[in-house]
């Protein structure tokens, strides 16, 4: 009687609670939209007559369902909450009211409120649940929840009666298996139009992350029966997985779509899929800028691309995926570009905050793979061939700080070597390479160089570590967290264990702040440490970056706070916290009153001052403002107050001047190999000279030589007798093994 009481007091109170997020509402381009997990919905509204009324959402597949695409979704695994009562007249009017209501965390709610599991007190998560023995005997739901038909998808329901009573489940994530997309055979005709309907075109734009994660959705579009076309008017799906790291990156998106969004305009039946960057960074604003976009999809969904088009097949739905998700291992293999070398993820995400950068907005947090996931995959590249992997990660020194059993990237690094060398025919000699990217100066360790200079069979050395500055300034307005000194060290232990290593390195100019002191001092770095080579590019704002907000108010708080040199104010703002008993206030209040408190005593002290005086608190109050009004959630309140935007002039003659100099110290490093014989992996034919093939040397240097291309995946030795900045031509001397 309490527990029905009880539960009947709370559903009273849950009725006068704001409706769940299914609610629905109407648009201007009548539609529906619908949050399911980690995923936005949007539908085309149904007309009269049972058809979409708005044609376009249906997308490149509308046809290809009508046709009869048969649908095969197997599941792996289920990530579900549940919430456990005593009858099924409950749990049908418990469903009811959550599918109903528009409150985000109502099912948890009723969890922690009236569930008889335990689990009801955090919010009745389960976690993942497998289609095993021992998990079913945990969990009773299993053999229920693994046959319900259809399969449940993100934020479905589903009632489950086992012996303990009635679940209501929801199913928060799920992992599905291989597919295949079979459409009904109609003939010669319906044959030719499968081959064409069925076909995708993709474009990578990026980095090395990009690439591999193309890999990872041409996997899972080839292990649905979809043929890559080489000719983009052909394929009816088009892919650009996107790049935001500069806005000229990112307006190139835009223009690439131009022409397949005029061909769908026309009527033409096509479905654009937006991945990458761009698309988590702009989310849904992209289908409300160009509607006739169907999939956004965020770099974390690379994996599971099969899933959301097959929603987009058998529901014509517009999908925005850019929620962050557990990134788990993924079931379906890359489509790899080569045969000889290979990208592998070791971790996802970024948990640093550069002001300047929009990479952890985009990727998320920081999530490491298991090692034996990683070597696995890595000895199977080897089994099938392959000679070279790159170890991936936005920041491979954070490699698994968030394991539940630690371990670190040098560690990593040894176990892989060891792996290979037990799994080759010849462990004195394996021929196979392994090089990563990126490292981080902050958190790179003595230990990762002692172990490539320890298993240099293996590992090859070449090291990838940004600076972005040289100027110790711009290093902390940067949010880097090392200064010059400490980049310094590790160059030289690098250079002490080992004397030929490759050293490249990233630099962005014209920051804001930057000053040509600044600007010199990344100059004398360059000519102190004379890096192989080196990404260079002018500072591009990007959105919902601290520094694309930097508009000088700094200088006003300068002025104002005793003109206390190289301290940003979000420090200063700490310093004068922990000082003080502000406990109870708001940061930017207290801020407030001390820029007032400052204002007074200096008015009074130097009149002369006044005009100059006004100027900065305005200046400061107006930067104040705009952090309580539109903060950065990621960052300090304070982090985008900082100093004014430099002129696109002065970037373009810094970013000459820096170019020419890393023009010169790439020759002078290549000038080292001339007359060497270096061993070269042959990965590709010279696609402008055909009798020439082109290998890297075990410093990653591009060589062109007269070769068979029967060579390529060969180790050779190749002397070199021309140098050039950025590649090396040669003789061929010897095939090696």
């Amino acid at each position: 009687m309490v527990f029905f009481f009880v539960f009947g007091s709370f559903f009273f109170i849950a009725s006068n609670v704001n409706s769940l997020t299914m609610t629905l509402s109407s648009s201007s381009s009548s539609a529906r939209k619908e949050t399911t997990g980690a995923i936005i919905v949007h539908k085309s509204a149904p007309s009269r007559f049972g058809k979409p009324t708005n044609e376009r959402a249906l997308g490149g597949w509308a046809s290809l369902t009508s046709r009869g695409a048969a649908r095969q979704l197997l599941v792996e695994s289920y990530r579900v909450s549940h919430i456990l009562v005593a009858t099924r007249n409950l749990g049908e009017e418990l469903k009811k009211r959550i599918e109903q209501g528009n409150e985000d965390n109502l099912f948890e709610m009723y969890a922690k409120s009236i569930s008889l599991c335990p689990s009801g007190r955090e919010g009745g998560g389960l976690g993942w649940l497998q289609k095993t023995k021992s998990s079913q005997e945990d969990f009773p739901i299993i053999s229920e929840l693994f046959h319900l038909s259809p399969p449940l998808r993100q934020g479905d329901l589903a009632l489950i009666e086992t012996h303990l009573g009635i679940h209501l489940v929801r199913c928060d994530d799920l992992i599905v298996q291989g597919r295949s997309l079979s459409i009904v055979n109609r003939g010669k005709r319906d044959e030719e139009e499968k081959r064409r309907n069925g076909s995708y075109y993709l474009t990578t734009m990026g980095c090395q992350m990009n690439a591999a994660d193309s890999e990872r959705i041409e996997g899972s579009l080839q292990a649905m029966g979809i043929e890559k076309n080489q000719d983009a008017k052909e394929a009816k799906i088009i892919i650009l997985n996107t790049c935001s790291i500069r806005d000229k990156a990112e307006q190139k998106v835009y223009s690439h779509l131009g022409p397949y969004v005029n061909r769908k305009k026309k009527g033409e039946d096509l479905t654009i899929i937006v991945a990458g960057c761009v698309a988590q960074q702009e989310g849904e604003r992209l289908i409300r800028r160009i509607p006739e976009i169907d999939i956004v999809m965020g770099p974390q969904y690379a994996g599971r691309a099969s899933d959301l088009i097959e929603r987009a097949i058998e529901y014509g739905e517009q999908i925005v995926a850019t929620d962050a998700v557990i990134i788990s291992e993924d079931i379906l293999k890359p489509r790899r570009t080569s045969r000889v070398t290979a990208w592998v993820n070791i971790i996802y995400g970024c948990n640093e905050r550069c002001t300047y950068c929009v990479v952890p907005a985009t990727r998320g947090i920081e999530q490491s793979r298991q090692p034996q996931s990683i070597i696995s995959e890595i000895l199977e590249l080897q089994n099938n061939g392959f000679k070279e992997v790159t170890l991936l990660g936005q920041n491979v020194d954070a490699y698994g700080r968030d394991l539940r059993q630690k371990v670190s990237f040098y560690q990593l690094l040894e176990q892989c070597a060891h792996a290979i060398r037990k799994n080759s025919k010849n462990s004195s000699s394996p021929q196979f390479r392994i090089r990563f990217v990126t490292s981080h100066p902050r958190y790179m360790s003595d230990r990762v160089i002692d172990t490539i200079a320890e298993n240099d069979d293996i590992l090859m050395p070449v090291f990838h570590i940004p600076a972005q500055s040289g100027d110790d300034y711009m290093l902390k307005l940067m949010g880097r967290g090392y200064n010059i000194e400490k980049y310094l060290r590790i160059i030289e232990n690098i250079k002490a264990k080992i004397p030929d290593a490759t050293i490249t390195s990233d630099f962005i100019v014209g920051c804001p702040g930057e000053t040509d002191d600044a600007f010199q001092n990344t100059l004398d770095l360059m000519n102190q440490v004379i890096f192989d080579s080196a990404m260079l590019s002018a500072y591009s704002p990007r959105p919902g970056t601290p520094m694309a907000r930097y508009d000088g108010a700094s200088l006003a708080f300068d002025f104002l706070l005793d003109n206390i040199q190289n301290l940003p104010p979000t420090d200063l703002l700490r310093r004068r916290l922990y000082a003080k008993n502000y406990k109870q206030k708001n940061s930017l209040d207290i801020l407030e009153e001390e820029i007032q408190r400052k204002f007074k005593i200096k008015a009074k002290n130097s009149p002369n001052e006044l005009s100059e005086l006004n100027i900065a608190r305005d200046t400061a109050r107006r930067a104040i403002h705009a952090a309580r009004t539109d903060p950065l959630f990621a960052f300090d309140e304070l982090a985008q107050i900082g100093p004014a935007q430099i002129s696109d002039d002065i970037k373009e003659q810094r970013l000459q001047e820096i170019n020419e100099l890393q023009r010169i110290h790439s020759l002078e490093r290549s000038q080292r190999y001339l007359g060497r014989i270096e061993e070269v992996l042959v990965d590709q034919r010279n696609p402008k000279r055909p009798k020439q093939i082109v290998g890297r040397t075990r410093g990653n240097k591009l060589v062109f030589f007269i070769g068979d291309p029967k060579l390529i995946g060969q180790f050779v030795n190749v002397r070199i007798t021309q140098a050039r900045a950025f590649s090396l031509e040669g003789e061929l001397i010897e095939v090696l093994g």
